[in-house]
């Protein structure tokens, strides 16, 4: 018979262990209920067969996948405070990305079939890729760089490549924006002063500088009785071809960023103007970058907005200059067909190139901002909204570029037609240069220059800000764990911005040499080499989602992510299987087997070639590199090769609910292997 000491030891126990699991349910009860936007990843070891995938435990800690570069590391929920906010800080990212004056050029460059390639490729290529990257994103709520390597471990160097354009792409486009802060800087010492375009200054040989306002001055002027008369006659003899001519301000301009050479007997260092400039813009970028998704949605509304009312601005000013039935047939008109044959290959090629840069798809920028989104957001409207918007945004920029080129055409080479004189100043630089020249011969013209200049820097800040970002953040992750396993996160605020900091060093180290003589000669030719690169990365990217993982199951996901029975599946399962590989991987053949063919920015081939055959091939080889990588660990721990194309354990939404929600969808509709 019990005594009561033994009465009182277990009631003690059966206390305890009412407090014990008491305590285990509410601890349940809050891990469900907490923001799990990150969790810590911790495998369990296997004990059966090794084609099973290990069992994952969740432990929310920290703001990991959804970081935000530590301003609030305590975040509930997702980080956009609104959908519109999303919305803009990704349409901010699109089109403050350093895409805006390649349209124009390539429009000018291949004539008026060029818009209808372009709308071919971007709707079949990049609006298919839009949808999917932004589905990934917001589905895993994390970087391309834990995606990848979760849904297809023997893909993971996709994340590897897309890091690599995207760097090449920031440091491009911070090249572009030193030379922005540089002009806008003498703009507004113009404002009070007079600006150093104000007249053809003393120009080195091949400048053509012709002041078209000495026109009505020089004319019937005899030779001998000014200075200033005899050499705007004598320039106009010197280019009676169809050498360029260029204004005061495009003069300026293409001594600030040309000079002469890239050879090194004609070197000369950055002025000491750029060499400020790009200081102060890594120093705002630093700012900016340290902020994260809370400070980008802001700073992106402010860039968006500037960049569409200067727009519009624009293009209502340029259709009340002259030719404007003219500019709209060359345009969208060709009447006559490519003389050389090559021309329609690479104007293809570049179709597809821009259409991806016009979106910034195949990078992984887009997934980092979907990965922000809200789980149960519908992912298709925004899709829907971007793209139009973008579009249109496309179309206008380079309506408005020809408007301004042929107005400045006709004051240099009133007997062209309107075609030919657009095709003489479509270069990047010089339709910045033209539209300038053309505000400062309107009221309040230095204002007008000033205003443009500093929308396009500000927008310029924004896109290397939304890439640096990014980057950061796939470091991140990358320090928090390796391959597929990710540990305790980087929670000090300060780590990151330590990391912010290097980046921002490096960027500015990176970008002073191409500040010199041919600088941006040689940029223009790494930005278009990186984006063929990124042909190369979507196709991956396609093959991957579609035939790696499955079409099928991932239709199912995105069926349990948005609710209800999602997007019409016609359009994607055309697109995503048949149209968009094939043409991705058919323009990318195109690229390497004409590439010789191809007439880059820079005359000096000796330089661009090598680094535009590297930048070509760099993506393939980081993709060949990983899967390698992976291969090896696996025949180490003698695994099957089915674990390298199918999705880990840890693949799927990181909050525990709507992973449990979305492996019960997938099972009842058995796409779960």
């Amino acid at each position: 018979m019990a005594s009561s000491s033994d009465f009182k030891q277990l009631k003690q126990t059966r206390t305890k262990s009412e407090e014990t699991t008491r305590s285990a349910s509410n601890e349940t009860v809050n891990d469900d209920n907490r923001s799990t936007t990150t969790e810590e990843i911790i495998p369990i070891k296997k004990t059966s067969n090794a084609t099973a995938i290990s069992n994952i435990g969740f432990k929310s800690v920290t703001n990991l996948a959804l970081e935000n570069i530590g301003l609030d590391t305590k975040m509930e929920g997702p980080t956009w405070t609104s959908k519109w906010e999303a919305i803009t800080a990704t349409l901010s990212f699109v089109t403050c990305s350093g895409n805006i004056w390649f349209f124009p050029y390539l429009c000018g460059y291949y004539g008026g079939w060029f818009p209808y390639q372009f709308t071919f490729c971007y709707v079949f290529i990049a609006v298919p890729l839009l949808y999917l990257e932004t589905a990934l994103g917001q589905y895993a709520s994390a970087s391309p760089l834990s995606v990848f390597s979760r849904m297809a471990p023997a893909m993971a160097g996709l994340s590897a490549g897309m890091c690599f354009i995207m760097v090449f792409r920031t440091i491009s486009l911070s090249v572009w924006a030193i030379y922005d802060l540089t002009i806008f800087t003498h703009a507004s010492q113009s404002i009070w002063s007079t600006s150093p375009w104000e007249s053809c200054q003393e120009s080195q040989s091949g400048d053509y500088c012709v002041n078209y306002k000495l026109s009505s001055k020089c004319t019937w002027i005899q030779p001998g009785s000014d200075k200033e008369c005899d050499e705007y006659q004598e320039m106009l003899i010197a280019t009676r071809g169809f050498q360029q001519r260029k204004s005061p301000f495009m003069s300026f301009v293409h001594g600030l960023m040309y000079k002469r050479s890239i050879t090194m007997n004609d070197w000369e260092p950055p002025s000491v103007t750029s060499i400020i400039c790009a200081v102060c813009l890594w120093i705002i970028i630093g700012i900016i970058s340290i902020g994260g998704s809370k400070v980008l949605g802001r700073t992106g509304i402010v860039a968006l907005t500037l960049l569409l009312v200067g727009t519009i601005m624009l293009l209502s000013y340029g259709m009340s200059l002259n030719d404007t039935t003219n500019v709209f047939t060359a345009f969208f008109y060709q009447s006559e067909g490519y003389e050389d044959k090559w021309m329609w290959v690479w104007s293809w090629a570049d179709a597809a190139a821009h259409a991806l840069r016009a979106l910034n798809v195949g990078c992984g920028g887009i997934q980092k901002f979907a990965s922000l989104n809200n789980f149960h957001n519908k992912i298709h409207r925004d899709v829907l909204l971007i793209s139009i918007v973008s579009f249109v945004f496309y179309i206008c920029t380079g309506l408005l570029s020809f408007m301004f080129m042929a107005e400045i055409g006709r004051l240099y080479y009133p007997d062209l037609e309107a075609s030919e004189r657009i095709q003489l100043y479509a270069t990047p630089v010089m339709i910045e240069s033209v539209i300038s020249e053309i505000l400062t011969n309107s009221s309040m013209g230095s204002i007008w220059v000033f205003l443009f200049w500093l929308t396009l820097a500000a927008c310029s800040i924004q896109g290397i800000s939304s890439y640096i970002w990014v980057i950061s953040s796939m470091i991140v992750e990358r320090l928090n764990g390796s391959r597929r396993k990710y540990g305790k996160a980087l929670a000090s605020w300060h780590k990151r911005a330590i990391i912010l900091a290097i980046m921002s060093v490096t960027g500015l180290i990176s970008s002073l040499p191409f500040l010199g003589n041919g600088g941006i000669n040689l940029m223009s030719s790494i930005e278009t080499f990186a984006s063929y690169g990124t042909i190369f990365i979507a196709f991956v990217e396609v093959i991957t989602v579609s035939y790696v993982y499955g079409f099928k199951r991932f239709s199912v996901n995105i069926r349990a992510m948005i609710g209800g029975h999602g997007p019409p599946n016609v359009f994607w399962w055309l697109n995503w299987l048949v149209i968009s590989p094939i043409l991705l991987i058919v323009t990318f053949g195109c690229i390497v087997a004409t590439f010789g063919q191809k007439k880059a920015f820079n005359e000096n081939s000796i330089v661009s070639d090598p680094i535009g055959y590297s930048l070509l091939v760099m993506p393939c080889i980081f993709v060949i590199l990983y899967f390698l990588r992976d291969e090896y660990d696996r025949r180490k721990n003698m695994e099957p090769f089915v674990v390298m194309i199918r999705a880990t354990g840890d693949w799927g939404p990181m909050n525990p609910e709507d992973r449990r929600n979305a492996v019960k969808f997938e099972r009842q509709l058995r796409v779960r292997y």
